[in-house]
């Protein structure tokens, strides 16, 4: 039993986020097939058959399927989820070439294939946007290896001395820092790496 409700504790969130990530991913597509005047058939959260659906009043079949692992947008003259060409297209008529997929210009196909792409990187910024302005971002000061307190010249001369600026080897710290330091010849025999954690 632990098994199986741990297994659901990591399989439901996991099922959560890939659905909303599907949902914005395939929305791109639809939204920009729509705004270049292609008639979209369904739209599926999921694969498989319908767990539920309604239709819209452009006859769009908004669909929740029973496997939840994707998604896929159908668009008029395609023969499947895959978009691809379907038959009957050279015997489309004007009014139905007007909405078809297929019947539309390349740089009117290539956007509504870029477009759930997009979408996932506008989401992606939306969502680290939200949580850096609420919640923050986590940072932890820099620590040195390997001594209390990173080290810096002094002065003409190739001796290290210890101070706490955050400082490793005269090079200033950032977020992230690896450096290798050789104090001069009077310590030829060691050096001394000194690394700093992300903050």
């Amino acid at each position: 039993m632990d098994f199986i409700a741990e297994a659901a504790l990591r399989i439901f969130p996991f099922l959560a986020v890939i659905t909303i990530v599907v949902f914005f991913h395939e929305l791109g597509h639809f939204l920009v097939a729509r705004w270049n005047g292609i008639r979209v058939e369904v739209f599926s959260i999921g694969f498989g058959g319908e767990i539920f659906g309604w239709r819209d009043k452009y006859g769009t079949r908004w669909r929740i399927s029973w496997v939840p692992l994707g998604g896929y947008v159908k668009f008029f003259g395609d023969a499947g989820a895959t978009s691809a060409e379907g038959d009957g297209l050279d015997e489309m008529t004007a009014a139905e070439r007007a909405v078809s997929f297929h019947h539309k210009r390349l740089w009117q196909r290539a956007s509504v294939v870029v477009a759930g792409p997009v979408a996932n990187f506008i989401l992606a910024i939306i969502v680290f946007a939200v949580m850096f302005a609420t919640v923050g971002q986590r940072i932890s000061d820099p620590i040195v290896v390997e001594g209390p307190a990173a080290p810096r010249r002094q002065p003409d001369s190739n001796k290290a001395i210890w101070s706490p600026q955050l400082t490793v080897a005269g090079y200033p710290v950032s977020r992230s820092c690896r450096h290798t330091y050789s104090p001069g010849p009077d310590r030829t025999s060691r050096s001394a790496l000194f690394e700093t954690v992300k903050r």
